[in-house]
């Protein structure tokens, strides 16, 4: 017996032989293959991976678009695990004439760090989980307070939560090999030796930073504690 999707997709081929002719289809026909084929289209493409055995659906005629968790994943290789051997580093340094021009700004220098290395074990590090270490230097402080965050996939990017309740950012590609981090709800929370610190949230200009991935020698914080 054939079974989903064989037998939608027989069917549905079946109708299209039967009223390939162009010069033969009446406007009843011509519309009720139409219909057909929408409806094929829009039922194949809501399918589950493992009912159609692919990471890419159909959206059209000889047209593939790629699943949310395959562009996930490629997401995932291109800027954490095949960056720089498994060991990017994405930075920003803010200058004392831009934060001169942006006064609500705290943040002098953000830091995002990934070690592929160090996932083992029984949740090896991939799109759906991940571990980052995300770094800042704030106006008046000299200390860098540092965090872990978990990340997930999430539509375009990733979702990241700073660890001990710290606040959620969230993770898109940026320009050339860049990243931006956006921050999510009322800001990020980080504990040092100095003391707690909060960015980002209302009125506030440490909701956005677009970052650029640097050299080893250039990064200021690892992952791992």
């Amino acid at each position: 017996m054939m079974t989903w999707p064989g037998t939608f997709v027989s069917t549905t081929l079946h109708d299209l032989s039967a009223l390939q002719s162009a010069s033969a289809l009446s406007k009843p026909g011509a519309w009720y293959l139409v219909a057909r084929m929408y409806v094929f289209f829009a039922t194949f493409s809501r399918a589950p991976e493992s009912l159609i055995g692919s990471t890419k659906v159909l959206v059209g005629c000889g047209v593939a678009r790629e699943s949310p968790q395959s562009h996930a994943d490629s997401l995932f290789e291109k800027y954490f695990a095949n960056a720089d051997g498994g060991t990017p580093c994405y930075t920003r340094v803010y200058d004392a004439q831009h934060l001169r021009r942006n006064p609500h700004q705290k943040v002098r220098q953000i830091t995002l760090a990934f070690d592929h290395a160090k996932a083992s074990g029984d949740n090896p590090a991939d799109a759906r989980q991940f571990e980052v270490a995300l770094g800042l230097t704030i106006k008046g402080m000299t200390e860098l307070f540092t965090s872990p965050a978990y990340c997930s996939a999430e539509r375009s990017g990733f979702v990241c939560r700073v660890e001990g309740d710290g606040g959620t950012f969230r993770i898109t590609p940026g320009s050339s090999d860049g990243l931006t981090i956006e921050v999510v709800g009322d800001g990020l929370r980080f504990e040092g030796e100095s003391g707690a610190i909060e960015v980002g949230g209302k009125e506030s200009d440490d909701n956005r930073f677009i970052l650029s991935r640097v050299g080893p020698e250039r990064c200021s914080i690892r992952t791992g504690r």
